[in-house]
């Protein structure tokens, strides 16, 4: 068995973040089990609790996690602006007993069926060749490419950049995904029927300032400066 604590805090949450520590309850007095590394948010690996999670067995007290978390500020935020949940996988446990010979006949025969289906996979275990995470990639896209440059004056181009990556599991912090995006690929893992994985898509995207001339019924021109709402992709997340 293998137990991992996630914590995701919103997008604002996530650059404020100061202080993370995972503390429990120790005979009635509460003990720091790990300090989350913190830099420039959370670090991008769950927490491993598996001797935790497993201590809690032999325990006759209900199990409880705190969390403490502070801002830049030395505030802690509000329970809306972050969740937290754990997610544990565990290995099938062969059965031992002792089998007859018309016991052993039966399950050769069924074993030896080509009928026979393969046993079902570990949804949370990692694949081998995965694809690269959701991220920012560059685009630069060129004005004269378009053919606009006759009437676009500055700037000549852009960095535009754009959203790819796959958003499978564990989903990291740097994949800024939403609560809806953890859950439908959690989904996804038990059914791969029921939904497809979550999308990497843009989060917050950058106006941008273009001058360019337009052209009046009477021949005459006009330099005009305008500024274009989402135009530059400044963060990607899964969606």
């Amino acid at each position: 068995m293998e137990a991992s604590l996630h914590f995701v805090p919103s997008h604002e949450l996530k650059k404020r973040l100061s202080k993370l520590d995972v503390l429990i309850d120790v005979e009635g007095q509460l003990s720091r089990f790990s300090e989350w590394n913190i830099l420039n948010g959370v670090d991008n690996s769950p927490l491993n609790i598996t001797s935790l999670v497993l201590s809690w067995r032999n325990s006759l007290n209900t199990p409880k996690l705190y969390l403490n978390i502070l801002t830049d500020h030395g505030i802690p935020p509000s329970p809306s602006q972050w969740s937290a949940f754990i997610v544990g996988t565990f290995a099938s446990v062969p059965r031992v007993f002792k089998e007859s010979s018309t016991t052993r006949r039966r399950r050769r025969s069924i074993d030896d069926s080509p009928s026979r289906t393969s046993p079902r996979p570990n949804p949370f275990k990692a694949k081998g060749g995965r694809r690269a995470a959701c991220r920012r990639h560059g685009l630069y896209v060129d004005f004269k490419d378009l053919n606009w440059s006759d009437f676009v004056v500055s700037p000549q181009g852009f960095q535009a950049y754009y959203c790819s990556g796959a958003c499978s599991f564990p989903l990291a912090s740097t994949m800024n995904a939403t609560n809806h995006a953890i859950v439908q690929t959690l989904a996804h893992l038990i059914d791969r029927r029921k939904t497809s994985e979550s999308k990497c898509a843009p989060l917050t995207l950058l106006p941008l300032q273009v001058t360019f001339v337009l052209f009046t019924l009477g021949s005459e021109k006009k330099v005009i400066l305008k500024r274009y709402y989402d135009m530059i992709v400044q963060d990607c997340g899964c969606q």
